[in-house]
């Protein structure tokens, strides 16, 4: 038997869905300092560091806190990356990431982002720094970077969407440099 909901319901259940996910911001943000908190540890003694952000996300959080803090980082996502509202930014979302995409994105934002972004900012002890922030549309399996690029690799909850994750692995041996550190985080 096929159940459906009331309007009532529906309205109850979407209401709760952006109540619950509200008060994540403060959590999220957190999350996000103590990964940045631990890349900048293990980047400290390098010569140089430049670090990059294997599936940063539509948030790109990680990059954006630690570009704030001075870090050259590149974060590069399979999808269009805009953390900023913008009619042009939605227009660049939906013509590469189609239609679906783009609209949970724009919803996050609207519903969600400013709260996270605040968050963000007050657990940094810094104003964000968005001009020049460097994400790249880009496959993992074929990343356009030259050799010894980078010396620091961070990568949570990618690994397990990517089809051929050993030319991944290649591709990141490939624009590490020698020495380099990998944190490589999946889920489940």
């Amino acid at each position: 038997e096929l159940y459906t909901l009331s309007l009532h319901d529906a309205l109850s259940i979407y209401i709760s869905i952006i109540r619950f996910n509200r008060g994540q911001s403060r959590h999220m943000a957190q999350s996000t300092v103590n990964k940045v908190d631990s890349i900048m540890e293990e980047t400290a003694s390098q010569h140089n560091p430049r670090v990059l952000d294997l599936g940063c996300g539509s948030r790109a959080g990680i990059v954006l806190a630690l570009h704030t803090l001075g870090v050259d980082v590149t974060g590069v996502d399979y999808d269009f990356v805009a953390p900023r509202r913008s009619l042009s930014n939605w227009r660049a979302i939906a013509g590469h990431n189609g239609f679906e995409r783009a609209a949970k994105t724009i919803g996050r934002q609207l519903l969600f982002d400013r709260s996270f972004f605040k968050c963000l900012e007050e657990e940094l002890g810094h104003p964000l720094l968005w001009d020049q922030l460097d994400t790249r549309t880009m496959d993992a399996r074929n990343l356009d970077f030259e050799q010894e690029s980078f010396s620091f690799v961070f990568s949570a909850w990618v690994f397990e969407h990517i089809s051929d994750v050993d030319a991944a692995v290649r591709e990141l041996h490939r624009v590490m440099r020698p020495g380099a550190k990998a944190c490589i985080m999946t889920h489940l």
